[in-house]
């Protein structure tokens, strides 16, 4: 995560924001699956962003090698020069019947869904990101995961969780946890 330089003011802000969404329900069925789409995490959010002086955008891009679509986000305290930004990486990698455009669309709307689910700490269990996007859910709900732990210091539940996951799996995760998280997850690992 990157931020402006002074954060004091957006912290207090985001960590109210944090305290009035909540969790989602999953709402939306497709292909047998059940989960919360990205109009319901926005409309979740927006409102209280709205009341807190919060706005967030969200884009993408390619990374240099070609190998992951970058989902950005970015939540600014209106009247201040504060920030933070967040970047998400998703495998490019089409396993489908999907054209390169749909790839990419479908791709672009569970990014930026996971995304503001690992930003604001939300809790939505939906499992039909596997048939279209392979390593996502195992990565996104593990940073979410992870990070819900760090903020009770649970210390044994995000060792466990994180211990089997594939090296691969568990870059992707450091990639994307801020530094003071990443801290500790190293001690914890240390001592294990």
């Amino acid at each position: 995560m990157r931020q402006s330089k002074e954060i004091d003011l957006i912290s207090k802000a985001m960590h109210a924001a944090k305290a009035k969404i909540g969790d989602l329900t999953r709402d939306t069925t497709a292909h047998k699956y059940k989960y919360a789409d990205l109009e319901q995490v926005l409309n979740t959010i927006r409102p209280v962003l709205n009341e807190h002086g919060l706005d967030m955008t969200q884009g993408a891009k390619v990374s240099d090698d070609g190998k992951f679509l970058i989902v950005t986000t970015t939540v600014r305290l209106i009247g201040t020069n504060q920030w933070v930004y967040e970047d998400m990486p998703l495998p490019t990698e089409n396993k489908s019947q999907m054209n390169g455009f749909q790839h990419f669309g479908c791709g672009m709307t569970y990014g930026r869904r996971y995304a503001l689910a690992a930003f604001f700490n939300i809790t939505q269990k939906d499992d039909d990101g596997a048939a279209q996007i392979t390593l996502m859910p195992t990565v996104l709900d593990s940073i979410v995961f992870i990070r819900n732990c760090f903020s009770n210091d649970d210390k044994l539940s995000a060792f466990e969780h994180f211990n089997p996951l594939r090296r691969e799996t568990k870059m992707s995760i450091y990639a994307n946890l801020p530094e003071d998280v990443c801290k500790w997850m190293n001690a914890i690992l240390a001592h294990k």
